[in-house]
């Protein structure tokens, strides 16, 4: 498991771990997913999202490892052919996989380089109970202010028992001792890294010498120079492996997997929305796009998102109304609003007295993605106020804004330097 403790930590011991090209390349999923039918879609340009896709049917080459062939076909069989993007990806790249077929991605709005940890130990337990279950008894907490709101709320339904704190992490356990499910998304990239690090040591090994495969550990008759080389005694640091001391025995009586190189199913059409042909801007976060009056920008947002749940918001009624009565742009009556009225922003009063609290019951019903229009003609400093609000919500957000726009009122520079730094590689 050794890439995926750097992966999960903050280490400067990077570029050795076994899977850490695609760690780096993927990293893992935030909270924020997103459904998509991708069916028809190139499966090189849909393997780009960090998330799962959905398989109708593959194949596996004439060579692949017995292992591999039953691992990964029983998972795809029982999983309805969901699989994590980096690991369906290393299947393909390898050779071991020779054909997929995809139909439907859940992917990630933006991305996690890594899950930081303070201390080894508890990177290493992270790990081991990702590997051994989805279901646990305790939380992890970083912030002492959700680890109080966590107590508070568990206390009041009786569920908290037993409160620690370590090495700045906050230990929460159940006093019920019930198990629930958490950090599916984060679990699943735990495991595809490990898979991915246990398949890539596999192939240095010829299939006739190896007598068993366990989770993170591979039981052989003889070693390849490659991979004595990887091996130490002690305790292995990130791209190493631990030569097990005399003592361990293999057990011959090991799980076996119905091997079938070719796999399918007959799935239902996907319901999800149409996979846009930008999926960069798919999957951004935040995104800025910067450009004269009249180049097609707002179209190009609605359009890249159709199918999500949206809104224009603009900071002038009249064009508001003018998006509404826009044939090109299709949007209804709720799709097309002032930025005061959406969010219930009072333009009488300083921006730093808007309390989000005013939102009510709409608090929930914000928008999957919201498209901020002519943003250049708002200031920085309510600007600024907006999008940080926005970023602690589950939304996507695009600003469209005219650098060469009159600044408005008060604000001299206007927010055009701080929306590019905001959006950082997301400037267009």
């Amino acid at each position: 498991m050794r890439a995926t403790y750097l992966a999960c930590e903050d280490s400067p011991m990077g570029g050795v771990g076994d899977a850490i090209d695609l760690v780096r390349e993927y990293g893992f999923p935030t909270s924020i997913m997103r459904r998509g039918n991708c069916e028809g879609a190139p499966l090189s340009d849909v393997l780009r999202l960090t998330g799962a896709i959905q398989l109708s049917a593959w194949e596996f080459a004439p060579n692949t490892h017995p292992y591999t062939v039953g691992r990964v076909g029983e998972h795809l069989r029982e999983s309805e052919g969901w699989i994590t993007t980096p690991e369906l990806r290393d299947l393909l790249d390898s050779g071991d996989m020779v054909a997929a077929t995809a139909c439907e991605v859940i992917y990630s709005v933006g991305v996690k380089p890594c899950i930081r940890f303070p201390a080894r130990d508890l990177a290493a337990l992270f790990v081991g109970k990702c590997a051994r279950h989805g279901d646990e008894s305790s939380i992890f907490v970083r912030d002492p202010n959700e680890a109080a709101l966590l107590c508070n709320t568990l206390g009041r339904t009786d569920h908290l028992g037993n409160f620690e704190k370590a090495d700045n992490v906050h230990y929460i356990k159940y006093r019920d001792g019930k198990t629930r499910a958490q950090w599916f998304h984060i679990r699943a990239f735990v495991l595809a890294y490990t898979n991915v690090a246990l398949r890539r040591m596999l192939r240095r090994f010829p299939a006739e010498e190896v007598l068993r495969v366990c989770t993170n550990a591979i039981y052989a008759k003889a070693l390849t120079d490659e991979v004595t080389d990887m091996l130490v005694e002690d305790q292995p640091k990130y791209g190493q492996w631990r030569n097990k001391k005399p003592g361990y025995e293999w057990r011959p009586e090991a799980a076996t997997w119905k091997i079938e190189r070719k796999g399918q199913h007959a799935l239902a059409a996907s319901e999800a929305p149409m996979l846009p042909p930008d999926l960069e801007a798919a999957a951004a976060r935040r995104m800025y796009l910067a450009g004269q009056g009249g180049s097609g920008k707002t179209e190009w947002a609605v359009k890249t998102f159709a199918g999500r749940r949206l809104v224009v918001l603009t900071p002038e009624n009249d064009l508001a109304g003018s998006h509404r009565d826009n044939p090109r742009l299709g949007l209804t009556a709720h799709q097309a609003q002032t930025i005061h009225h959406y969010l219930c922003i009072n333009p009488t009063r300083p921006i730093e007295e808007w309390d989000p609290v005013a939102l009510g019951h709409h608090l929930d019903g914000l928008a999957e993605v919201i498209i901020i229009d002519e943003c250049c003609k708002v200031s920085a400093k309510t600007l600024k106020v907006i999008l940080d609000y926005l970023a602690r919500r589950t939304c996507q957000v695009i600003c469209c804004g005219d650098r060469g726009q009159i600044p408005p009122w008060g604000d001299k520079e206007g927010p055009h330097a701080m929306l590019v730094e905001w959006a950082g590689p997301n400037v267009r």
